[in-house]
């Protein structure tokens, strides 16, 4: 069975890129992420990130690997981050 989760991460970053571009289309080619839902938004040295998944209910396929994407794409060096929230949120 599929179902969609809404992903929302919020990292805190000591420095980071001049936009998040690279990292956004990065996002949407990941294997099961709805591409038209990515989101990102910085406040100070936050970055919040959101997107939906089509995953099956095991959690297959996983969250696509944000360590790897940080330091790709000039994220660091990496403070914190916290799950904002994930949710099943239709079936």
């Amino acid at each position: 069975m599929q179902v969609s989760r809404c992903y929302s991460v919020k990292t805190h970053y000591a420095q980071m890129p001049g936009d998040d571009r690279e990292l956004e289309d990065w996002l949407k080619t990941q294997t099961g992420v709805v591409a038209d839902t990515v989101r990102t938004r910085r406040d100070g040295n936050e970055l919040r990130i959101s997107f939906i998944m089509s995953q099956a209910v095991s959690g297959r396929p996983p969250i696509p690997d944000f360590p790897h994407a940080r330091d790709t794409f000039g994220y660091g060096p990496f403070a914190d981050w916290e799950d904002d929230e994930s949710q099943r949120i239709s079936e």
